[in-house]
């Protein structure tokens, strides 16, 4: 990944709206790395500096950039109000009227929303491979019955028959073996002409 990430911050370098930047998490950057929960490494975050989302796509240079390209653009803000459009401009003239002890009050409300809808997100994923682990032990288990009952001693009595099976003149179930194949077949060719 590294040389894919240097790459784009190359490409982003100069870019007057978009930083592309690396934080050192073990070094002079841990405090900042707990700040934004960053808990793994590499990790990857984007948005405004106050409202950093985990990226999860892929991570070649061409996808990273095209997903910068989409996402990475100038936002509503405070400090950027030529960027809003007309509802998002009330709704932070709107935030910015409130307390700031409201205000916090929300956006932690809202923060344990969001958790909360990980958390089941979360849930549902073990649930999922929990079935997922049953199913596949399942039809291991079925399969091993059915092996048991006869279905490999089927096929392995199967083979050398479904070899010598070319055709047969009189029934479709009537086996012709290969050495009689040739007779046969020039006895049907006679009979028709």
């Amino acid at each position: 990944m590294k040389p894919a990430w240097d790459e784009l911050t190359q490409a982003y370098e100069d870019h007057d709206n978009i930083l592309i930047a690396n934080v050192d998490c073990i070094g002079a950057g841990k405090s900042k790395c707990a700040e934004v929960g960053i808990k793994t490494y590499p990790t990857l975050k984007f948005g405004a500096p106050h409202d950093l989302e985990e990226y999860r796509g892929s991570r070649d240079f061409e996808d990273l950039a095209a997903f910068v390209e989409e996402n990475l653009q100038p936002s509503c803000s405070p400090s950027q109000i030529e960027w809003c459009d007309e509802d998002q401009h009330q709704q932070l003239q709107g935030y910015m009227a409130l307390p700031m002890t409201e205000l916090k009050a929300k956006i932690q409300d809202w923060e344990n929303e969001s958790q909360e809808a990980e958390k089941e997100l979360d849930a549902l994923l073990r649930s999922l491979q929990k079935q997922y682990e049953a199913g596949v032990k399942l039809k291991a288990r079925k399969q091993k019955e059915i092996n048991e009952r006869g279905l490999s001693m089927m096929k392995a009595a199967q083979a050398p028959r479904s070899a010598d099976l070319l055709f047969s003149s009189t029934h479709v179930d009537t086996p012709v073996r290969s050495e009689s194949c040739c007779q046969v077949y020039r006895d049907h060719v006679q009979k028709e002409a």
